[in-house]
């Protein structure tokens, strides 16, 4: 792995930087994991718009502070150095903070913003979003705070309880949940019961994680069918995610997370994407999925289990490396911001 902290790169350590999401916790991770191989510490708040904007277009939304969650807090802290946003109402936010402090820090945007894209500094893009532009950084998924040194020292420490249980090598199963373009249904779970029927086997297990997202019923319906001989995760306790992927032999992730399929490839193990049915078509999935099956980073799953090795795609370290030199233009040579 890349040590984004080299001789050539001043340290940003000093720097403030806010880290402002929509309340999806997958949103805060791509942001917290940028933070860290930036090399900042970042303070997370929850943008999300208020109502009645809440019914409006995002074009439509005002920019005014009051408009979104946090303001009253965000706006009692001194002026940031660094903005850092992820998620459509969150970019909004963004921009309504730089404005109010007289747009004084720099601005960076974890996927398609929708508008005012010339505003921000830097957008960080999939390549799924076909987003195209001087200021734009195109990467294969999502940035991600998984690192192959933290996946080592999970592994140390070894299985969370729970994971204990499991007497032989085991599938990460990792499930997402719901959205615009995914049911994740009693069809879904039914399809994924079977796959999984076929892939475990009596020295090779399964440790089934869901999510914030992943319906209650289908928890329900795979421990039922599974949780006698395996682990399924009921949400109480350590959450299992690190050790497990630190740990597994292989992952299942279902098709409608994109920050899940990427954590899963830095492992390195083999990784196995359960396509859920489509209630509308899926393209940027769709195009994601491609991306990650043509790099030989995944496979799609069918209940069968193969091994295959892949360089593991390291696009937070790349994409720290370009924004430390976007800062280094701000504060060369790491002098004090005071300087600068």
């Amino acid at each position: 792995m890349t040590d984004t902290a080299n001789v050539n790169t001043p340290s940003f350590s000093s720097l403030t930087c806010w880290a402002i999401a929509d309340g999806a916790a997958g949103h805060q991770s791509q942001l917290r994991g940028l933070a860290e191989a930036i090399g900042v510490t970042s303070i997370p708040f929850d943008a999300r718009v208020r109502f009645p904007w809440t019914l409006l277009p995002s074009p439509l939304v005002s920019l005014k502070p009051g408009t979104f969650r946090s303001t009253e807090k965000v706006l009692q802290l001194p002026a940031p150095d660094l903005i850092m946003s992820c998620g459509r109402q969150a970019a909004l936010a963004a921009l309504s903070y730089k404005k109010a402090y007289n747009n004084s820090a720099f601005l960076i945007h974890l996927q398609d913003p929708q508008r005012s894209r010339n505003s921000f500094d830097l957008i960080v893009a999939p390549e799924h979003d076909n987003l195209q532009g001087k200021n734009v950084i195109q990467t294969l998924g999502a940035m991600h705070p998984l690192s192959l040194e933290k996946l080592q020292e999970a592994a140390r420490i070894g299985p969370v309880s729970g994971l204990d249980k499991l007497t032989s090598r085991f599938i990460a199963v990792l499930l997402g949940g719901p959205n615009k373009y995914y049911a994740f249904d009693e069809k879904d779970v039914q399809k994924l019961t079977e796959h999984l029927q076929s892939a475990a086997t009596d020295d090779l297990q399964l440790a089934i994680i869901p999510s914030r997202r992943t319906p209650s019923k289908a928890t329900a319906a795979l421990s039922q069918t599974f949780g006698e001989d395996h682990f399924v995760w009921d949400g109480k306790g350590e959450n299992p995610y690190l050790s497990a992927l630190a740990l597994c032999s292989y992952c299942v992730v279902t098709s409608d997370s994109v920050s899940m399929i990427s954590e899963a490839t830095a492992t390195g193990q083999p990784v196995f994407i359960e396509m859920l049915d489509e209630k509308r078509p899926a393209k940027k999935f769709q195009h994601f999925h491609k991306s990650m099956i043509e790099g030989s980073f995944a496979k799609p799953f069918d209940g069968s289990i193969e091994d295959w090795m892949y360089q593991p795609p390291d696009e937070t370290t790349r994409v720290a490396e370009r924004v430390q030199q976007e800062l280094a233009k701000k504060w060369p040579n790491n002098k004090e911001k005071a300087n600068a």
